[in-house]
């Protein structure tokens, strides 16, 4: 089974927190991989969206919130 974003979603296993960091806009999969991520430090003025959501696209690379496992 194939994962996007280098398999970040696949990483349960560990022992390290993943962090993000957002300056300006994260849409469609920038969104999703903050999503994958333990802590997330975001500028005041970042923006968060699943923009495929409007054109009838599920967010299939973790903006479903559905874990693959």
């Amino acid at each position: 089974m194939s994962h996007g974003f280098g398999s970040l979603s696949r990483r349960y296993t560990l022992n390290k927190p993943i962090v993000a960091a957002v300056n300006g806009g994260a849409f469609g999969g920038g969104t999703e991989m903050v999503l994958n991520c333990d802590i997330v430090i975001a500028e005041e003025n970042a923006k968060f969206a699943l923009p495929e959501v409007k054109r009838g696209v599920i967010a299939a690379a973790g903006g479903t919130g559905s874990h693959p496992l």
